[in-house]
């Protein structure tokens, strides 16, 4: 018996409901692709009435399908494949919107944003971690005499430590408290040369220096002067006494006070501290310089407390 083919012009309209088809009745290839399907607006279409892949995008007409017709949060990453949406679907902004970033606005929409780079125009700028200079240099300019002013690295809340260079002039001002400098070993030395002017040791000597030749130097019992030592006067707040000498040309001994020696007496000639050994000995109780004052010149032996 010959098949009867029934057209849609042959159904009367809503003969044929849900109830009148089998199961699995009717499948994607027995509809016409061109004559598309109608639905009436209560009978929806969802997931569970729709095989898996019975959608494809020849079946979508162009632009079918806009945000609008998407219910909010229906779709999320759980619906997209792998590599299924790629940037050209994405809203790429204008070209003012060139170098700028897309930032999330805590729940609404995302904008273009511009994030600054300009450390010059910020005057206000943060680290928020360790500046490393990349085998670079901090540079600054010559500054101005005075305080408060520009191209000086000021450390403290109140700028209290600052280290400029006046074109003239290198400066380390400290206006609170004490200036420390430690080290367990310090010197100060001229740049041309790398002489000394002043060397501390830890624990040990401080050293001063003229031409790069010591000349003072501390020790566990004293100081220790290499050359003459000059002083318009000397005060003790006690002594033992003194013996007085005055030259005449030809008498080189002087008789001092027993159990002395050249390091318990201070011998001035003329406001002159003579050199122990160099300028004179002692042996007993007799002090020989090592020269011949002449006639009026002033030689003090002062006794030191032992």
């Amino acid at each position: 018996m010959a098949l009867t083919q029934i057209s849609t012009n042959g159904i009367k309209d809503l003969n044929v409901n849900t109830d009148d088809i089998a199961n699995n009745a009717v499948t994607m290839a027995k509809l016409d692709n061109s004559a598309g399907i109608i639905l009436p607006s209560n009978i929806g279409v969802n997931a569970a009435n729709m095989y898996n892949n019975a959608v494809t995008t020849n079946i979508i007409a162009d632009n079918a399908v806009n945000a609008d017709k998407i219910i909010n949060g229906a779709i999320n990453t759980a619906k997209l494949a792998d590599q299924s949406v790629s940037l050209d679907k994405f809203v790429h902004g204008t070209s003012s919107n060139n170098g700028k970033f897309l930032r999330a606005n805590n729940g609404a929409d995302p904008s273009f944003e511009t994030v600054s780079t300009d450390l010059v125009g910020d005057t206000s700028p943060q680290l928020g971690g360790n500046l490393d200079t990349n085998n670079r240099q901090i540079l600054c300019g010559d500054s101005t005499s005075g305080v408060g002013f520009n191209n000086r690295i000021k450390i403290g809340s109140g700028e209290d430590l600052q280290l400029f260079h006046d074109s003239n002039n290198s400066m380390i001002i400290n206006s609170t408290g004490i200036l420390v400098i430690r080290g367990n070993s310090i010197k100060l030395q001229d740049y041309s040369n790398g002489h000394d002017y002043l060397t501390c040791a830890q624990d040990g000597a401080v050293e001063l220096y003229h031409d790069n030749n010591k000349k003072l130097e501390t020790t566990s019992g004293g100081t220790t002067v290499t050359g003459t030592l000059t002083a318009t006067q000397f005060t003790y707040s006690s002594h033992p006494g003194h013996t007085a000498f005055t030259g005449n040309n030809s008498t080189t001994t002087i008789t001092i006070l027993s159990g002395h020696n050249v390091n318990s007496v201070l011998v001035v000639y003329n406001g002159v501290v003579l050199t122990p050994t160099t300028d004179y000995t002692i042996n007993g109780t007799t002090l020989t310089l090592q020269f011949t004052p002449p006639t009026n010149a002033q030689v003090i032996v002062r006794y030191l407390p032992n």
